[in-house]
């Protein structure tokens, strides 16, 4: 039998190290945030300064249109990015609280009648992607709540490994339109002239002849 000072000292050391974990994983996702906020201003703060400062002659006008094509590529792609990391976060909050409610179930069953805490919606999925559970149409008193809190846990989580999956790409891919809008934008303003070459027929009209 292990003595209750270890037993004690090991119970104290899981907390510290959750507690650890935790706030390890909320500063990463603070980050990830701030990196994707950042992104998506790079872009459009890229596109409105380029357009708001550059002059407005025919001949740049068009070709400044590319940097800011590129720009707002990764405008889109930085928001799809936030969209998906939404989605991650939410599926991971899900995947914690069906863990919770299965071990609170299976914990407190014979003590306490614990409502099933599952909506339609997840018994819709749950029988779409894994049909070989109880059907949503069952009454909640037949069906074992701890194993379908499993079944709906691991199925949240598919998702959210997915879409968590996401991020990175669609990061690197903001951050590689901004840098390619920013080459392209440097381009035109270093080789193509701010103005017409050719000057206007009024011009040449209203010159004096020699």
């Amino acid at each position: 039998m292990p003595d209750a000072t270890e037993t004690d000292f090991e119970l104290v050391k899981y907390e510290r190290d959750r507690e650890h974990e935790l706030a390890l994983n909320e500063f990463t996702h603070n980050l990830e945030v701030e990196q994707l906020k950042l992104l998506i201003l790079l872009n459009g703060g890229a596109a409105a300064a380029l357009l708001t400062f550059a002059e407005h002659s025919g001949s740049t006008v068009r070709w400044l249109m590319l940097p800011v094509v590129i720009w707002l590529i990764g405008l889109s792609t930085g928001a799809w990015a936030t969209l998906k990391m939404r989605e991650a976060q939410s599926g991971f909050g899900k995947f914690y609280r069906h863990r919770r409610n299965a071990t609170e179930v299976r914990r407190l069953i014979g003590r306490r009648k614990l409502p099933l805490d599952i909506s339609d919606k997840e018994l819709k999925d749950l029988a779409r992607y894994a049909p070989e559970e109880p059907a949503p149409g069952a009454t909640p008193a037949t069906q074992d709540a701890a194993l379908l809190h499993d079944r709906l846990a691991d199925l949240v989580f598919d998702r959210a490994r997915k879409a968590a999956a996401g991020i990175d790409p669609l990061s690197y891919v903001s951050l590689g339109a901004f840098v390619a809008g920013a080459l392209t934008a440097a381009a035109v303003i270093a080789f193509v002239p701010p103005h017409e070459a050719a000057r206007s027929p009024t011009a040449n009209a209203s010159a004096p002849a020699r």
